[in-house]
């Protein structure tokens, strides 16, 4: 919500995919070539059919891999959202901090994107949200434009609580030079209370290496209209 609100993944094709895929290719193409000239019907047409077969299977359009289904747990955190931090409470005449922030699903449902933009500040960021298959945890990364990043993991959402344990840095004041001033949280707990379908309350504790902890939180409000980013 007011944390510095994540990136890219690749599908890696394995090496032994490639290579069996060129190694038909190649065998395709030397029976072709030794294929007599002015054979009659029937005589090379194998050789043929195979490398017509060949060329079919690596322009054939794979569908998309589905998605696990341990995504499904997230999909409260969908939609367009309002968040505004309330502890604590800022100062008498000052604004409180606000984010608007819209997550869809990426990747054929593989991930979660959340694009935000927090005011003031004009500060924007992005959460990834995702599941490992092979750790069994939800994991969640988040970056923004001055500079922060952050990563967690969580076991899912009990008893309509989701909580995120991680890591990060975080940039205090902003600087073009690539060089800033702020903090190492050695451990960052995001944690997501669901009051209902579209409340979400939100609570953040930051512990510094020198032991300090700073806690705040706030809610989120599911909104109809999408924020402009």
């Amino acid at each position: 919500m007011t944390r510095r609100a994540t990136d890219t993944q690749r599908d890696r094709v394995p090496w032994r995919t490639l290579g069996a895929t060129a190694l038909t290719l190649a065998l395709s193409g030397f029976l072709i070539a030794a294929s007599p000239v002015g054979a009659e019907d029937g005589e090379g047409s194998a050789p043929k059919q195979a490398a017509k077969d060949a060329r079919k299977s690596t322009q054939k359009k794979e569908a998309p891999r589905p998605a696990p289904p341990q995504m499904k747990a997230l999909d409260p955190l969908l939609g367009n959202w309002k968040c505004v931090q309330t502890d604590p409470k800022p100062p008498e005449g000052s604004e409180g901090t606000v984010s608007y922030m819209t997550t869809h699903r990426s990747l054929n449902g593989h991930y979660l994107y959340s694009d935000v933009i927090l005011n003031p500040g004009n500060l924007r960021g992005r959460q990834v949200f995702g599941w490992n298959p092979v750790k069994h945890e939800y994991i969640r990364y988040s970056y923004d434009d001055w500079g922060t990043s952050e990563s967690g993991t969580s076991p899912g959402p009990k008893d309509g609580r989701l909580v995120f344990r991680g890591s990060g840095t975080e940039v205090m004041v902003p600087s073009e030079t690539g060089k800033a001033e702020g903090i190492h949280m050695k451990e960052l707990v995001d944690e997501y209370t669901f009051v209902r379908p579209g409340l979400r309350k939100v609570h953040t504790s930051v512990t510094t290496p020198d032991g300090k902890t700073v806690e705040y939180g706030g809610y989120c409000e599911r909104t109809k209209k999408k924020p402009a980013m």
